[in-house]
């Protein structure tokens, strides 16, 4: 309790009021696999199936007015039952000892913390993905070399972002003052729904990785990796939306200067949206190229023996900052390319028959470089400057 006021001898607290809601989720999955060996070896496949139950449930509750105590007395309200069958296939195929070709395909499903909706009030898409790998391993020179390339398909629903502007501008239109007092109802056709909405993102890429044994102490690992990752799709329910009512709002604006005044900036925001909800658009922060590059070298006698040291270079290409839908065609505003090396030292050693140790020193950012990696249009992020980590272990 509140002391009381030592002139009036009144005690005074301030009550929070409102309700709040309870979220229950309860996941269950279960999955079987298989492999499988046919022709001695030549080809061996793997095959999967995983199957997810998930329930949301929810519960309001109302704060009683004397005691501010929250009394969840209503039943709980189902707002979620998903049952999902996700199967997945790989395997090898080896024609000939040097040459191993291999593919994988997978379906994934993951399961919603929260409840999201769109302005409509609309359940956002489910997060399902679907992607296939396929590749050859070539090793050459009696194990001296191995050679890898690899491609990939990615699709990726359910990726919820915000269309809070779009939401906003819309709510602006139907309750807008000007247009109101020319016929109050406008302002109940406000939507009341949340403010996230999906894309369907669709990547595409390939690698290629170079490792080396140049001598049994010394390695040398090379790979590169082209990725693009675009927007297939996104903001259906919205985007139907605002294209079906959309020419309601600029008859409305065009019968009445004073209305197309007040709503001008809100007309501008919708075709903004339209814009940028436009399939093809390359997702921000894809980097378009990566290269990295590493070699270690192990003493395996004398006084330095245990001891591996080594060093690489990461490269990233330019990132894309901003995509656009720009007179019919898709135009991609990319960042600058990146470059970072860095180091490692290792020394492994043994305490007796039963024990062994090894500690490891790595270095980030090797050469200490600082600059502004951009983010997007209007942010930048300061790179971190040279780390260090060390590292111990035993195992026994």
């Amino acid at each position: 309790m509140p002391a009381a006021d030592s002139v009036s001898g009144i005690a005074t607290a301030f009550m929070p009021t409102g309700g709040k809601t309870r979220l229950w989720s309860d996941s269950t999955y279960e999955g079987i696999g298989a492999a499988g060996v046919f022709w001695g070896g030549l080809l061996r496949t793997n095959l999967g199936l995983r199957h997810d139950d998930y329930v949301n449930e929810i519960q309001s509750g109302v704060r009683d007015a004397a005691s501010g105590l929250l009394n969840f007395t209503e039943p709980r309200r189902r707002v979620n039952s998903l049952k999902k069958y996700s199967p997945t296939l790989g395997g090898t195929f080896t024609p000939w000892k040097p040459l191993t070709a291999f593919f994988n395909f997978a379906k994934t499903f993951r399961a919603p913390g929260t409840t999201s909706t769109n302005p409509l009030g609309e359940s956002t898409t489910l997060r399902l993905g679907e992607g296939r790998e396929g590749g050859v391993r070539v090793e050459l020179l009696e194990g001296r070399f191995y050679l890898t390339t690899s491609a990939y398909d990615i699709t990726q629903t359910g990726q919820n972002h915000s269309v809070a502007g779009a939401a906003t501008a819309i709510n602006g239109i139907w309750t807008d003052p000007v247009l109101n007092t020319l016929n109050p109802s406008f302002a109940n056709r406000a939507l009341t729904g949340g403010n996230r909405e999906s894309q369907t993102l669709h990547a595409t890429g390939y690698e290629i990785e170079l490792q080396a044994n140049l001598t049994p102490a010394w390695t040398l690992t090379a790979g590169y990796g082209n990725n693009i990752n675009r927007v297939s799709e996104q903001d259906v329910s919205t985007l139907r939306y605002v294209r079906a009512n959309l020419p309601e709002w600029e008859r409305l604006a065009a019968a009445n200067p004073a209305v197309g005044a007040s709503i001008a900036a809100e007309i501008a925001a919708i075709y903004d949206f339209i814009r940028d909800a436009a399939p093809g658009l390359v997702r921000g922060r894809s980097y378009r190229d990566t290269v990295n590059l590493f070699t270690r070298y192990t003493f395996r006698a004398g006084r330095l023996r245990g001891l591996t040291v080594g060093g690489g270079l990461h490269y990233r290409g330019p990132a894309a900052l901003n995509s656009q839908m720009i007179a019919g065609n898709v135009v991609t505003l990319w960042g600058s390319p990146f470059a970072e090396a860095e180091a490692m030292a290792a020394y492994a050693f043994r305490l007796s028959d039963r024990y062994r140790g090894r500690v490891q020193l790595n270095v980030r950012n090797l050469l200490d470089r600082r600059r502004y990696e951009e983010l997007n249009l209007s942010q930048t992020r300061y790179e971190a400057p040279r780390s260090y980590s060390l590292t111990t272990s035993l195992s026994f």
